[in-house]
């Protein structure tokens, strides 16, 4: 039989001359492929020197370095527009409520009430000024401010521009009320006014957060016939809910100064206004629209704050450290604070603690309380418990510490109002941690 060798040599060469064809193939394509990209580059280069032919004078860099410039300033007004619309957000009054409020012009209401002839009064307390204030004629006197509206034309509360806790509704198993709303609500409540209301309130000033303190608010109540004037019965609030675990001297110097505050607000004459310390005058950014309680702190510092982001610090948590960490640079006891009258059974402020909280140096936070809020320490005196052992000499003392004299040999702290009146003194005083 014949064999099949010469067959398959065929298809071997067969296939050889495929693979060479289809090789020289491929080479030839890629020459076309190079030559190509060779043409396109040429015409693109030759396209860009004409361009630059044509371009002698610069025309089309000078263009394009204007439609960057216009672009940088459209951006940064874009910025811009954003920002002062946030700021009227933030400002912006509710229309719609007020439209819908009563009619009453705003004329009526914006001036604080003035009593003619209110400047100078007898400030003894008596039982008939008591019974005078809950009295059916004083009442039908009385001045109102409608419920929509404060004591003044700049309050208003800021609405939240993100979700924050003073904005959402507080969830329905949960009884801790947010405490900024609820310090807001308080002392923006409209007062009942009148003469008679004026007078007790000077009447009572010094001796009801004595006696709230020590004997108790309802001590008060019954003291006066069952209520309490309209700014103690708000400061009786405040003091229950927000500052009941701070210590007897930092109650007593909260309310005193939140009760000239407040008494300034409702009665803004040259006496009230006498009685306020300097830093606790209004600050020019407080005349922008602001919340109500912001005008209560006493750092001037904190209120310009506040006033431009309060929902920075509007959290619970600002409430709770500031009431753990919140000291007054007083080194002596609480009963060094007052003084007790037999006679008209009356307590008062004494003269050391009144000048010691008129000195803003005085009001000090503890460390903890910077530590969310480092920007606070410019504002606020910075409280460092250091324990003192100096000596003091008796003259220096308060009249209730010297009748103790006998049994201590020595003091463990020195006069605040006489030798701590600087900002220095941050840094030696307090025995109280």
């Amino acid at each position: 039989m014949p064999t099949q060798k010469p067959a398959a040599a065929d298809t071997d060469n067969t296939v050889s001359d495929r693979r060479q064809r289809k090789r020289e193939q491929d080479r030839r394509c890629q020459r076309q492929l190079r030559e190509r990209t060779r043409n396109r580059i040429a015409q693109l280069e030759q396209l860009v020197e004409s361009f630059s032919q044509q371009d002698s004078n610069g025309q089309v860099v000078e263009l394009m370095a204007k439609l960057r410039t216009i672009t940088e300033d459209r951006d940064e007004l874009k910025r811009t527009l954003q920002t002062v619309h946030t700021a009227l957000e933030t400002h912006n009054f509710r229309l719609d409520e007020s439209k819908a409020g009563d009619s009453t012009t705003r004329e009526e209401y914006s001036s604080p009430f003035v009593v003619a002839g209110a400047e100078e009064r007898d400030t003894t307390w008596s039982p008939d000024l008591a019974m005078n204030f809950i009295s059916p004629t004083v009442e039908t006197t009385m001045q109102k401010l409608p419920p929509t509206q404060t004591l003044d034309g700049n309050y208003v509360f800021q609405p939240a521009t993100v979700a924050c806790e003073c904005r959402l509704d507080p969830e329905p198993f949960i009884q801790q009320p947010v405490l900024w709303q609820f310090a807001n609500q308080t002392l923006s409540q409209s007062e009942e006014f009148s003469t008679h209301t004026s007078q007790l309130e000077d009447a009572i000033s010094d001796d009801t957060p004595v006696r709230a303190l020590i004997e108790g608010w309802d001590a008060i109540e019954t003291r006066l016939g069952g209520k309490l004037p309209p700014s103690w019965t708000k400061l009786h609030y405040i003091d229950q809910t927000l500052f009941a675990t701070c210590g007897l001297p930092e109650r007593l110097a909260i309310l005193y100064m939140m009760h000239l505050q407040n008494r300034y607000y409702t009665d803004p004459t040259p006496h009230n206004q006498r009685k306020l310390p300097s830093w606790y005058l209004r600050r020019p950014s407080q005349d922008i629209a602001h919340s109500c309680a912001i005008d209560y702190f006493v750092w001037p510092g904190i209120r310009e704050r506040f006033v431009f982001n309060e929902h920075r610090y509007c959290s619970n948590l600002f409430w709770q450290l500031f009431t753990l960490g919140f000291r007054i640079l007083w080194p002596f006891e609480f009963r060094d604070c007052y003084s007790y009258n037999i006679d008209t059974n009356q307590y008062s402020l004494s003269h050391a603690f009144t000048e010691r909280i008129s000195d803003i140096n005085a009001w000090a936070m503890k460390p903890s309380f910077f530590e969310p809020w480092p920007e606070f320490k410019s504002d606020i005196p910075v409280f460092n418990s250091i324990p003192a052992a100096l000596p003091i000499k008796a003259g220096l003392m308060p009249a209730a510490s010297r009748d103790h004299q006998s049994q201590e040999k020595e003091w463990p702290a020195i006069d605040p109002v006489t030798t701590f009146s600087g900002w220095d003194a941050l840094h030696l005083l307090n025995t109280r941690v």
